[in-house]
């Protein structure tokens, strides 16, 4: 469930727009506030271990009809959030199978996409778990070895005209009060500290759940942090210009055949 570079891509516009440079550092206050929310539940988890955590959590600690609340919230939540990563997914591989892939070839793509995730989840547990801890691998050793490689070569190879400077920047690319920025800043590095909590939904798989059920989730969270202010930082010493005249840049548009053909003098 987690998904740290996605979650980068999306809010670094917003997240520089918005506060400049001070919303890395305000990854740091985020991340705390997080952990203590994931010690709270993993405390939970740890007293009740039951596969369904949204629903089963507060019918026991409230009543059952406000789990039947909270579990019905969870349940449309999963249903937006499995549409969109399913479309997303057929955004970017739909290319792959037709040329010219229309709004009907990317529902189609989307929708057997749903069924193949749905496939692997009837089939069996342990089906899901070798398809996620794959995706997982390679998305943090790609994106934090990528991430490791623009440090290296920025501290020893492409000196530029930003760099770590990046990191002090007062640029915004949108106007509004600067208190606004902050406190939306400081919400945005959420995107990347969810699904810890996803390790609770499958208590009763476990062996061991009341031990090994809380760890899980305080290991996803310090890692989603971990991996994403080093991804994030990575990421932006390594843009030439800065971020302000990165995102200051007009869609490409393709070139004239006098532009594509450069004279010599």
């Amino acid at each position: 469930m987690i998904s740290i570079t996605t979650a980068i891509f999306f809010l670094l516009p917003s997240l520089f727009g918005t506060a400049g440079a001070a919303g890395v550092w305000l990854w740091i206050p985020c991340a705390a506030g997080v952990f203590l929310i994931v010690l709270v539940y993993a405390h939970l988890a740890a007293r009740i271990p039951i596969t369904g955590y949204a629903y089963q959590w507060n019918s026991r600690l409230i009543n059952p009809h406000y789990g039947w609340f909270t579990g019905y919230t969870a349940l449309l939540a999963f249903i937006a959030g499995t549409a969109a990563t399913a479309v997303a997914l057929a955004s970017v591989f739909a290319s792959d199978i037709w040329a010219a892939p229309t709004h009907g070839d990317i529902v189609l793509f989307a929708a057997v996409a749903m069924a193949v995730a749905a496939l692997i989840n009837i089939v069996s547990i342990r089906a899901v778990s070798a398809v996620n801890n794959t995706g997982v691998f390679f998305e943090i050793t790609g994106s934090v070895g990528a991430a490791a490689l623009l440090f290296f070569g920025a501290i020893f190879f492409f000196r530029h005209d930003s760099g770590f400077a990046i990191l002090t920047s007062t640029q915004r690319t949108v106007s509004g009060p600067l208190w606004y920025g902050f406190v939306l800043a400081a919400l945005l590095p959420m995107y990347c500290f969810i699904g810890w909590e996803g390790a609770a939904d499958l208590a009763e798989e476990t062996n061991d759940p009341r031990s090994v059920t809380p760890s899980a989730m305080i290991r996803a969270n310090y890692v989603s942090v971990a991996a994403s202010l080093f991804m994030i930082v990575g990421f932006l010493i390594a843009i030439p210009h800065g971020t302000a005249a990165l995102l200051s840049q007009e869609a490409a548009e393709p070139e004239t055949p006098a532009e594509a053909s450069p004279s010599v003098s």
